[in-house]
């Protein structure tokens, strides 16, 4: 991802110093990071599916309980 960031960073450089980049090129950095997005999305949503169960698994965790001595 980092790597991808540069590549990023190097062609704002280049098109700021007045070069032009190669159609093909801007279609596909911007499919790239429509993917890295997708790709994100997809991680979060399963990040948060994975704590749900573990929540369900043990709901005992979040609630109040008493304990009778």
């Amino acid at each position: 991802m980092s790597t991808f960031e540069s590549l990023k960073k190097e062609l704002e450089e280049l098109r700021n110093q007045g070069h032009c980049t190669h159609p093909l090129v801007e279609s596909m950095v911007e499919q790239y990071s429509q993917k890295v997005d997708e790709a994100d999305r997809l991680f979060r949503q399963k990040q948060a599916f994975e704590a749900s169960q573990r929540n369900s698994q043990n709901p005992a965790s979040h609630q109040n309980l008493t304990v009778y001595i």
